[in-house]
């Protein structure tokens, strides 16, 4: 683990580094990095369920900054224990005790923080593991920040899904001149009620350009926020896709599918 990293309890934004980076985990293919909209740095994530939360807070305005893998201090959580009259984690191996770690601390556009544990529902309902999130809560009730546990009961899947679809395309650079073209002509299409997939299809035809390339377009145009869509309705290609963009009255110019 990383034990000479700045204060995490003062580090922010890109100079923040997470107490557990994920080639110290054995692959499991599970773990995974992500680029930060929000902070500009490479995200640690260590589950499936971490990532899709990621996303969700890296996509939402009332976010501001992302820590995750936040470590807690080790004499703070070992006094929770004991008063709870719970056993602290260790380490398996050398049987010492293990630093604890909250999944994420988010910083809101309020200024305050909030800590976030991830956990699936049914991991969080055995009581070795109610145990040590009673730790974290008691944790943070102790900063007088607010703590929530997060299931996959919780998670809005279409908008997290549709997030993913577009989040590195954000960064993707096309030229000036095709990248104005293939907009105009997306609208168009979308506005007749063509399919997504239709749409770029055709886009990608009209236009001589590389196979797919309307696609990572339209997904860097919503990316870029250039267009808006309801981010929490499934993106589909079979289907039309509805939008809005900049300078218009705030109608999406396509119909529901």
């Amino acid at each position: 683990m990383n034990s000479s990293v700045p204060d995490p309890h003062e580090a922010r934004g890109r100079l923040y580094v997470p107490f557990i980076e994920v080639h110290q985990i054995p692959s499991q293919g599970v773990v995974s990095r992500a680029e930060g909209w929000t902070t500009g740095r490479t995200h640690h994530l260590l589950s499936k369920l971490e990532r899709e939360y990621f996303y969700l807070f890296d996509w939402s305005p009332e976010v501001v900054d992302i820590r995750e893998q936040f470590r807690l201090p080790l004499s703070e959580t070992v006094r929770i224990a004991e008063d709870l009259e719970v056993a602290h984690p260790r380490n398996p191996k050398t049987k010492e005790l293990h630093t604890m770690t909250t999944d994420f601390v988010l910083t809101l556009a309020t200024g305050h923080d909030m800590a976030v544990s991830v956990k699936y529902q049914e991991a969080s309902s055995r009581q070795r593991v109610a145990e040590k999130l009673e730790i974290e809560r008691l944790f943070w009730q102790s900063r007088q920040n607010h703590w929530k546990l997060a299931t996959e009961k919780n998670l809005p899947t279409d908008l997290v899904a549709n997030v993913e679809w577009i989040h590195t395309a954000r960064d993707l650079e096309f030229d000036p001149y095709e990248i104005q073209s293939a907009e105009r002509l997306l609208e168009a299409l979308l506005l007749k009620g063509s399919s997504l997939r239709e749409a770029t299809f055709k886009t990608d035809e009209c236009l001589k350009l590389e196979p797919s390339t309307a696609m990572s377009i339209v997904r860097h145009l919503l990316a870029t926020g250039k267009w808006q869509t309801d981010m929490t309705e499934r993106i589909t290609p079979a289907k039309p896709l509805r939008i809005r963009t900049d300078g218009t009255d705030g109608q999406y110019l396509t119909r529901v599918a």
